[in-house]
């Protein structure tokens, strides 16, 4: 897949989830598995309001302390 960056966004029951792929491939490969993602949350029951994929430039994984300092998110992964 090469990179791949998750930005998760739970605000009380609600989650909004962005992934961006640095390869177009694996973007595609994404957005088209993304209805799976949406069922497997919701059988949780977990609400998800937004739920996309984009293909761009990967920014490196930081650590949580200094993540939360620019932003309100609190996962950032880097595969």
């Amino acid at each position: 897949l090469g990179p791949v960056q998750a930005t998760l966004t739970l605000s009380e029951q609600d989650v909004k989830v962005i992934f961006r792929a640095q390869r177009q491939q694996s973007a595609e490969l994404l957005t088209d598995n993304l209805a799976l993602l949406y069922d497997a949350l919701s059988q949780l029951g977990i609400s998800i309001s937004h739920v996309s994929c984009c293909c761009g430039e990967v920014s490196e994984a930081v650590l949580a302390e200094q993540y939360l300092t620019k932003t309100n998110s609190l996962v950032d992964m880097l595969i």
